[in-house]
């Protein structure tokens, strides 16, 4: 009886650290913005309050979006329909539902490894912008050099990182598919006895 729980405590975490920031945006070692889980999936961000008074306001017809992640977007249907299962197999009282959620959390790590290894949707966006700028200043005359360097170096200095809660989202995932990783070896082995 503790594995499923362990199970919906597992997947409860996963759940909830999708609203903690997974990303930290960068430029020159000073923190600019994170994205959380779920801000990543649409591209969203929550600006350093240091900087959002130097920032300048956007016009309200500007679209400000740093990308969507449809694979954390998928990795969220999957943690969530984890909690599920893992619930009604709490409740059932069935062994067997313990795979599902195990399936499930495995398919959601995979994602967002993948995601992590692809890079994120606010790393190539913002590159995209200053590329953007830089096709612009090129158009203008008088102050073409400086503006490109300070694209350049913008580019240089931009760090997109994952965060403590990104990797905690990580374990937190990792914990059902060691016990589903377990489970299938144990039977396995009272198959072959």
């Amino acid at each position: 009886m503790v594995i499923p729980k362990l199970n919906i405590v597992s997947a409860l975490a996963a759940l909830v650290f999708f609203f903690l920031p997974w990303v930290s945006i960068e430029c020159n070692g000073k923190r600019l913005a994170t994205q959380t889980g779920v801000q990543m999936i649409v591209g969203a961000t929550t600006p350093n309050p240091a900087f959002q008074s130097r920032m300048p306001t956007p016009r309200k017809e500007e679209k400000q979006s740093l990308g969507a992640s449809y694979l954390a977007a998928a990795a969220l249907i999957a943690v969530a329909s984890a909690l599920l299962v893992a619930f009604a197999g709490l409740i059932k009282g069935s062994s067997d539902d313990e795979f599902g959620a195990g399936i499930l959390c495995t398919m959601a790590l995979a994602f967002l490894l993948l995601q992590l290894a692809l890079g994120f949707p606010a790393k190539r966006e913002m590159q995209r912008a200053l590329d953007e700028r830089g096709q612009v200043s090129q158009q203008k005359n008088a102050l073409e050099p400086l503006e490109k360097s300070i694209a350049e170096q913008l580019a240089g200095g931009l760090e997109i990182r994952p965060t403590q809660w990104f990797y905690l989202e990580l374990a937190a995932l990792g914990i059902p598919v060691l016990i589903l990783g377990n489970a299938l070896l144990d039977r396995i082995k009272a198959k072959e006895t």
